[in-house]
């Protein structure tokens, strides 16, 4: 006993409950979104909505389907041994069979229309069998099978079981028409190998049926897939493993760390990284960890002279990084510099100052930075007003791009960028008024 499905049919009851159910649902989140402190960024509504968007537009169409379908139709074929069944209903419910003789079929005979149509910049594929039956008493049974009200398989996947089970139907035969010429080559594949064509295959039919624009434009698409997974592939490669050495050296470095950022002992940090030194002595990290302990022990001069000592091994290998698995060099370079000008603003030496903050202005990428501000400020104590007061303009325009940025986004903004406020917007005016007096 075969069974095929014929027709695909949607009762009204179960496409208005799907509706019902997300429209209760939309509201649900509605009111999670608007009406309670959950705080949810502008991108993730969007998302929602958009997911909304796409839930109604698939189930919409199917309950007007279902409304406006009353008409009788074929909705089963059952091949047996002796005989051949058409199952019919009416809106889910079945409301006849017919039973045929195999001896009594003279031509079982399916046209099937396959068309690739276009629509806007979307396209799809719509497919109609219309079958016939003509038995050796000159009558005939026919029926249509209509692939709009597939969600699922292949809109021409009737007429490939018809082929699969062919040698249970008397007198088969088919003829395939329509534009969409893939559809032919795989059913014609179908019918001698019993096997379809590779989705590769539709692929490069597809990318060739297209335009010229269109090509380009999937060109770049596939491009950018491939692209992105090289790259998911390389961020997601493990880590080298460290050697003995390496891992002694971690091991006093992280110990360093604890000492250092949660039990503010930072001499006891400074002998741990001492001991880190007696297995690499050649990292920026070292010196940058270092620099900041002498820089917490008020020891300026200490801290200046580690952080310049670091920044001889900007270049050289990371046992650091490769602890952690990261898969790009940081910009330790940055932090050095900024830690230097900071130590040189403590003892007054502001031309170092200007110097570091200006190799940090021309590296950085940081948005919200506040070394335009800084460099306003050694400027401005070795008298060179005008050229300081463009920086506390730089500065100032910062602090509103902030200010505004801050306002569109979520409170989740302040977590990833620095804190500026009105106290920062009237401390830079003053900086500015003082500039002017001199001018």
């Amino acid at each position: 006993m075969i069974k095929i499905k014929v027709q695909h049919q949607f009762s009204v009851f179960i496409s208005i409950l799907a509706l019902i159910a997300i429209l209760v649902i939309s509201v649900c989140i509605g009111y999670f979104m608007f009406m309670t402190e959950t705080d949810i960024s502008s991108k993730t509504r969007s998302d929602i909505y958009a997911l909304i968007g796409i839930l109604l537009f698939a189930i919409v169409p199917f309950i007007f389907t279902s409304i406006k379908n009353k008409t009788e139709y074929v909705s089963d074929i059952i091949i047996s041994a002796d005989y051949i069944e058409l199952i019919y209903k009416k809106k889910q419910k079945e409301t006849k069979r017919t039973r045929i003789l195999k001896e009594d079929i003279e031509v079982f005979e399916a046209i099937v229309n396959i068309n690739k149509i276009n629509s806007g910049k979307t396209s799809y594929v719509y497919c109609n069998s219309i079958v016939t039956i003509k038995l050796k008493n000159k009558n005939q049974i026919q029926f249509l099978q209509d692939s709009s009200n597939k969600l699922w398989g292949s809109p021409y996947k009737f007429i490939l079981d018809l082929i699969k089970n062919s040698i249970e139907i008397p007198n088969f035969k088919y003829q395939i028409e329509g534009n969409y010429e893939f559809a032919k080559k795989d059913i014609e594949n179908y019918s001698i190998y019993k096997k379809r064509l590779p989705f590769s295959e539709q692929l490069k039919y597809d990318y060739k049926s297209q335009p010229k624009v269109i090509k380009i434009i999937y060109l770049i698409l596939i491009l950018v897939l491939i692209g992105n997974l090289c790259f998911m592939g390389y961020m997601s490669m493990p880590a080298g493993k460290l050697t003995k050495e390496e891992q002694a050296y971690m091991k006093h470095y992280n110990q360093a760390y604890e000492l250092r950022t949660k039990k503010n002992q930072y001499q006891e940090a400074i002998n741990a990284l001492n001991k880190a030194e007696e297995y690499f002595s050649n990292t920026a990290e070292t010196y940058l960890a270092k620099a900041y302990c002498y820089n917490k022990l008020k020891e300026y001069d200490k801290a200046i002279i580690t952080a310049k000592e670091g920044l001889k091994y900007i270049d050289s290998k990371s046992i650091y990084r490769k602890y952690h698995n990261f898969k790009f060099t940081g910009k330790k370079d940055i932090e050095l510099y900024s830690l230097l000008g900071r130590l040189y603003k403590k003892t007054k030496n502001y031309e170092e100052m200007k110097l570091c903050y200006d190799y940090v202005i021309t590296h950085i990428k940081y948005k919200y930075t506040n070394a335009y501000f800084q460099r306003g400020y050694a400027k401005y104590y070795l008298s060179d007003f005008n050229s300081a007061l463009q920086d506390f303009y730089k500065h100032k325009e910062i602090i509103l791009q902030y200010i505004q940025d801050q306002a569109e986004e979520t409170p989740e903004f302040k977590h990833t960028n620095p804190t500026y406020d009105e106290k920062d917007l009237i401390n830079i005016e003053k900086w500015i008024t003082a500039c002017k007096k001199y001018k």
